[in-house]
């Protein structure tokens, strides 16, 4: 008999980011001062090694419930604003987060250390919104346009809660972009 595991009830799973200054589109209203957009791959869709869990974790993008606007924090951090997002989706390259940064210190953390060029990462935290499945050793499920070979943690429906600036990740193949911080209205 196998043993399931149980999992926290909140998923924080991790992915790679790079920030390369780019021609973004504000994500926000372009007439409020030092706003910088980004654009973000969040997650790609593919097993995520994340802390606290025994096997790798695999959300559904299909089941996704995503609110369009969340925090952007750093490290996890509740006290730790970083941005907002005003724009959660599932495009082909995988879950999608668009929004602004503020003018806080978490923020001011994230872009100096971009400024200096250093490659963030971004780590999801989701909250089950379903039972999650065991997907054994040998099994393979159709999940995310690929398959996907067990044993890992299936999450067919969850909710995203927040989106954070990391230093450390796990999904390699997310990108994230930044603009350039629109002009202020007169």
């Amino acid at each position: 008999m196998v043993s399931i595991p149980r999992p926290p009830m909140a998923v924080r799973m991790c992915s790679t980011v790079d920030f390369p200054v780019g021609p973004i589109e504000a994500a926000d209203d372009p007439s409020k001062p030092n706003r910088v957009p980004f654009r973000q791959v969040a997650y790609t869709g593919g097993k995520m090694h994340v802390p606290g869990y025994s096997y790798p974790v695999v959300l559904d993008l299909a089941g996704a419930v995503l609110p369009s606007s969340r925090p952007m924090l750093l490290e996890h951090d509740r006290k730790a604003i970083a941005g907002q997002s005003t724009k959660c989706s599932i495009e082909a390259e995988g879950l999608v987060v668009e929004g602004y940064m503020l003018d806080t210190p978490a923020a001011q953390e994230v872009l100096t250390l971009r400024d200096q060029g250093f490659t963030w990462q971004a780590s999801v935290g989701a909250a089950p919104l379903a039972p999650y499945r065991f997907i054994q050793q040998g099994q393979t499920i159709q999940a995310n346009g690929q398959q996907i070979e067990g044993p890992f943690l299936y999450f067919p429906k969850w909710g995203l809660g927040e989106s954070s600036f990391v230093a450390v990740g796990a999904d390699m193949n997310t990108v994230s972009e930044f603009g350039e911080v629109p002009i202020a209205a007169s």
